[in-house]
């Protein structure tokens, strides 16, 4: 994202908006297919979910996928061929 760091609101969020708080993609580096969203459970476990925010940005219907407190985000680089 343009702005990585933590992202303070007020509303419930998906996951979508949190990112678009931290300024966006970084189109140039951000592999938007794959976005991880980690969460630890109450059990102290820790929950991996993957999101497809292409399908998102490509404006296709998608289920939104709402941030809990202490969400973390992670925005794969895209891999690229020189």
């Amino acid at each position: 994202v343009l702005r990585p760091g933590k992202v303070m609101v007020d509303r419930p969020v998906s996951a979508f908006e949190a990112i678009m708080e931290a300024g966006g993609f970084d189109f140039a580096r951000a592999n938007t297919k794959e976005v991880t969203v980690l969460r630890e459970e109450n059990d102290g476990k820790v929950t991996t979910f993957k999101l497809n925010m292409k399908a998102t940005l490509d404006g296709r219907p998608t289920r939104p996928f709402y941030m809990k407190p202490s969400d973390v985000i992670y925005v794969r680089e895209k891999f690229s061929w020189f």
